[in-house]
């Protein structure tokens, strides 16, 4: 397929799509294609997730109001592909996770077009000075745990890592309130990257192999709605989606009932999850971080 993606304003299902929100797509797109490319190249596999999913089967693309891509890849693959992403990810792409940048420690990985913005509000006057161009989600899917004992125990500590995780990463000491101060107190003992490690360490310990279902546990711990037996993923798929396509697992349709209800082929406007943010396709998030933090950089 990867004709010429349209940038020209529509209207899909009542809902308004914009050229800006076009030219944000396109550069997923790129992002999408970018990441085929170097999982072709390297015998790995990875699976179109969540609404990106729901939007391939429904509407052949993006969901109208849908603002991302999201995929999924099994750990073994996941891990492979982190050992070699400095190697096959150059600029103006940016594979990240926390081995890869100083300061991220976010329990899923993000393919960033380092040219481009897209910061969330709430993260623009903290500490996190991490690449935040336009990205790609990558979840990784581990072993659930065979037992509801096990479960609320692995749950448990998931849950307080990446509480402090996400404290380390966004105190901000230049504000002096007292929430960042206590924070601060609180997970100064801590290095991030020794707890992103732990983190992942109990979520390896449950392997795929011996485990009948399979998860995103490291980006939320819950095991209703994102669980999925994990032969949906024994065979692949190949979906159209916008200009290009993108592969699914062939068993598709379980894990959208099992996520979304009977009737998911039924759009339903629900806004996304990512909150007020900052979108810019032609100027890197760099410039904005300079504004806000007169220190980055230095």
């Amino acid at each position: 397929m990867n004709g010429e993606f349209s940038l020209d304003e529509e209207i899909k299902l009542g809902f308004k799509i914009t050229k800006e929100k076009k030219e944000i797509w396109k550069i997923e797109l790129d992002l999408l294609n970018k990441l085929k490319k170097v999982c072709e190249k390297n015998n790995l596999k990875f699976y179109a997730d969540a609404g990106t999913l729901l939007g391939a089967v429904r509407h052949k693309g993006f969901i109208p109001w849908d603002d991302d891509i999201d995929v999924a890849m099994l750990r073994e693959d996941y891990d492979k592909l982190v050992s070699i992403s400095k190697d096959e990810f150059k600029e103006p792409y940016f594979f990240q996770c926390y081995q890869t940048e100083e300061g991220y420690g976010r329990g899923h990985a993000q393919l960033r077009n380092s040219n481009t913005t897209c910061i969330l509000k709430s993260e623009l006057k903290t500490n996190c000075t991490f690449n935040q161009g336009i990205f790609l989600d990558i979840f990784v899917l581990d072993g659930v745990p065979n037992s509801e004992k096990e479960i609320k125990k692995e749950k448990r500590k998931i849950k307080i890592l990446s509480k402090l995780i996400g404290w380390k990463m966004h105190c901000n000491l230049s504000n002096h309130s007292l929430k960042d101060l206590i924070k601060y107190v609180v997970t100064f003992p801590f290095n991030l990257k020794s707890m992103c490690e732990k983190r992942e360490k109990i979520l390896k310990s449950f392997k795929i192999e011996d485990s009948k279902y399979i998860a995103p546990l490291g980006f939320i711990y819950e095991t209703e709605k994102r669980i999925r037996d994990k032969h949906l993923y024994d065979e692949v798929t190949m979906l159209e989606f916008e200009n290009t396509t993108i592969p699914a697992p062939k068993y598709y349709h379980n894990y959208l009932t099992h996520r979304y209800g009977e009737n998911y082929m039924t759009p339903k406007n629900i806004p996304t999850s990512h909150g007020d943010i900052i979108v810019d396709t032609k100027k890197s998030y760099k410039e904005y971080l300079k504004k806000e933090n007169k220190n980055y950089g230095k």
